[in-house]
């Protein structure tokens, strides 16, 4: 489903130093372009469809592939901190039309994985808190219903400041780890948690 253009200018606004097209000043509205972006992108993420044949899962990756390409023009337009949010609900979508859909010719999974290097890199550009990201890892990997796709801690590692985590946050991902029963291979990252 595109969504047209003149509704994608719409919903983004103005370059921020112009405030957006709404005439408000810039920056007061940034919670709502972040609302706007999710209400465009997320639903080219998500899917109620029955993705067990090959041409439903085509339509399904050219709708994601589309859906990333307005993330990273987003990026472009208002900044790494305001996508980082509605990359992760993204994912989210993603790891549960993975859970019910025929990915054997691995086509949802290289949207997913080039969709979580996304995040990686927007995590680099404008970190979150320290706590905030390692809470989100451990939702994703452990919380979240999937766990055959694992985000590379390696590519965080600049976000988290370039060091290991504390002992709090390690004993949080240790006992995390612990209570993970037969975690599989993982399939987007070398590294494991």
């Amino acid at each position: 489903m595109a969504v047209p253009i003149l509704a994608r200018q719409r919903n983004r606004g103005g370059p921020p130093c112009c405030g957006s097209l709404d005439g408000s000043p810039a920056g007061a509205n940034e919670r709502g372009h972040e609302k706007n972006l999710a209400q465009q992108v997320l639903p080219m993420f998500r899917s109620r469809a029955n993705l067990f044949r090959w041409d439903a899962v085509d339509r399904y990756c050219a709708q994601a592939w589309e859906g990333v390409g307005v993330l990273e023009q987003a990026r472009e337009h208002e900044g790494a901190a305001a996508v980082v949010p509605v990359v992760q609900k993204a994912l989210t979508a993603m790891g549960s039309v993975l859970l019910r859909a025929d990915d054997s010719n691995g086509s949802i999974s290289d949207v997913f994985c080039h969709l979580l290097e996304l995040h990686a890199e927007l995590c680099r550009e404008a970190p979150p808190t320290t706590a905030k990201l390692i809470g989100w890892l451990i939702t994703f990997q452990f919380g979240d219903g999937q766990d055959y796709v694992q985000p590379d801690p390696v590519n965080y590692a600049p976000a988290l400041g370039g060091k290991p985590p504390g002992r709090g946050c390690r004993g949080v991902l240790v006992s995390a780890v612990a209570r993970t029963p037969g975690r599989g291979r993982a399939r987007c990252s070398p590294h494991a948690l």
